[in-house]
């Protein structure tokens, strides 16, 4: 952990939460520099478990009389569209194959504003409107980690798809966190960002720091007799766990707020560095804390939950990807990286590649790698 420096001066941490519109703009912006692996990896597993994706126009020209009517029936769902993420990667190549369905008002209408000629409807993941088994795949990008009854999402996908059908979800970017937090707290446990180690020791971004209630609890008093600043700066994120009536959608939002600033990461880091300095001095001990990766907590949710429905699993693991993209004029960063959300950008290589086949970055080249968690499960009779 970093040197601890003073805290003086520092402000309690204020947390606002942005709206789902503007969340996904901006998780589009974070994106956009992978657009070609991202592109690369879903056509794969697309291509596998849907076929092969046509442009608009041959598909016409291969379906002749038939193509009205497959517009009128689709047989490929995506499942919360949002702003349009899968059918900007993906293009024309969906038009009149799939039917796209977002439950928030403003994305849907920002998805139909994009992509006019593709068929958008208003719908839950709970409840498609669709005939039952009138689906062959069940499609969706950053969907099951955000739902709030999984269960009833995989009944739903359960009814609507024909046997043999498919459930294929991807997951590129850091996970909601309201229900692992919530897990957490039911049996007094918080989670803070990892400060503690290097998230990307393991393919899972180890992205949360798990402490005890009670350590925490003892920690900030310890903090607050050495006047030092822990608890006047992060005590009101460490409050949220400690109410009586637990709310995982603030408090997760809160996390988010500390996770995506790197000035408030680096504050906590060092004052959990001061932290333990001082609880070694008093013999207090080393802080308890174990650190884990919640898209893995996610995944695992996920796959017990279509498990249950007798869906058999295919795949359920994190694909990779690299490319080597032309530097910009005097840009000093040589890798980058994001994996399940996690980024990494150095100026030459990082301890640990995605892909260990990737070659090192050159001169006028900068390496890429992605990282996207791939779930695909096959519906029974």
């Amino acid at each position: 952990m970093a040197k601890a420096r003073s805290g003086k001066g520092r402000r309690p941490v204020a947390f606002q939460s942005k709206g789902w519109l503007e969340s996904l703009t901006a998780l589009e912006r974070r994106r956009e520099p992978y657009d070609a692996l991202h592109r690369a990896l879903f056509q794969e597993v697309l291509a596998q478990f849907v076929g092969p994706l046509r442009m608009a126009d041959e598909c016409t020209a291969k379906l002749g009389e038939d193509s009205a009517a497959d517009r009128d029936n689709p047989r490929v769902i995506e499942v919360g569209a949002g702003a349009g993420r899968l059918r900007q990667l993906l293009g024309e190549s969906l038009d009149g194959q799939w039917l796209h369905t977002e439950p928030d008002a403003a994305s849907l209408r920002h998805f139909r504003q994009r992509f006019p000629e593709s068929r958008a409807r208003a719908a839950g993941a709970e409840r498609l409107h669709v005939e039952a088994g009138a689906l062959s795949s069940w499609v969706g990008l950053c969907v099951l980690d955000v739902v709030h009854d999984l269960t009833a999402v995989a009944s739903e996908a359960h009814r609507a798809l024909s046997p043999g059908g498919h459930v294929i979800h991807f997951l590129d970017m850091t996970t909601l966190l309201e229900k692992p937090l919530a897990d957490l707290a039911s049996v007094e446990l918080l989670a803070i960002p990892n400060v503690f180690s290097d998230p990307s020791d393991d393919i899972w971004p180890q992205d949360l720091a798990i402490l005890p209630f009670g350590a925490v609890k003892t920690l900030l008093g310890l903090m607050e007799r050495h006047r030092r600043p822990l608890g006047s700066v992060f005590g009101s994120y460490f409050q949220m766990f400690f109410e009586a009536s637990f709310n995982p959608k603030r408090t997760a939002q809160a996390f988010h707020v500390l996770a995506s600033s790197s000035q408030l990461r680096s504050d906590m880091q060092v004052m959990f560095s001061e932290a333990q300095d001082i609880a070694t001095q008093v013999g207090a001990g080393e802080i308890p804390f174990a650190v884990a990766s919640s898209a893995k907590h996610v995944a695992g949710r996920v796959r017990a939950a279509f498990e249950a429905l007798g869906f058999r699993i295919e795949v359920d693991e994190i694909r990779t990807s690299w490319e080597r993209y032309p530097r910009a004029t005097g840009e000093p960063v040589g890798y980058r990286s994001l994996c399940v959300g996690h980024e990494r950008q150095y100026h030459d290589l990082p301890p640990r590649l995605l892909c260990r086949e990737a070659p090192a970055p050159g001169p006028d080249l900068q390496l890429r790698e992605a990282g996207v968690h791939v779930f695909v499960a096959r519906r029974g009779s």
